[in-house]
């Protein structure tokens, strides 16, 4: 839209998704070069709907983090959403992709 990077921080918390998920943005990068911007999202188990008993004990929970984090990483590297914006040299576009801390 235009705006400087310092107006990006204005989306710093939390945005409700009408009761079906939350978007946390916890960090804004304060510009081009600084490291990337982080968020979360949380989605509530009333939407989720997963069986209990795949996170009924610690080791389960793990499991059923991992299984989704994976899932989601091979699922934006074939949407090519983790390609970022390239070239135009310093003036061009830049950022623009999507990436996960993958186990």
């Amino acid at each position: 839209d235009g705006g400087s990077y310092k107006a990006y921080h204005d989306l710093i918390g939390g945005w409700d998704f009408n009761g079906d998920m939350t978007l946390f943005v916890d960090k804004i990068q304060s510009d081009p070069f600084a490291p990337p911007s982080r968020c979360h999202l949380r989605v509530p188990q009333s939407v989720a709907r997963f069986p209990p008993s795949l996170f009924d004990t610690p080791a389960k929970r793990v499991a059923l983090c991992d299984i989704l984090t994976r899932s989601f990483c091979t699922l934006v590297r074939r949407g090519g959403l983790d390609q970022a914006a390239g070239g135009g040299g310093w003036a061009g576009a830049k950022g623009g992709d999507l990436k996960m801390d993958e186990p």
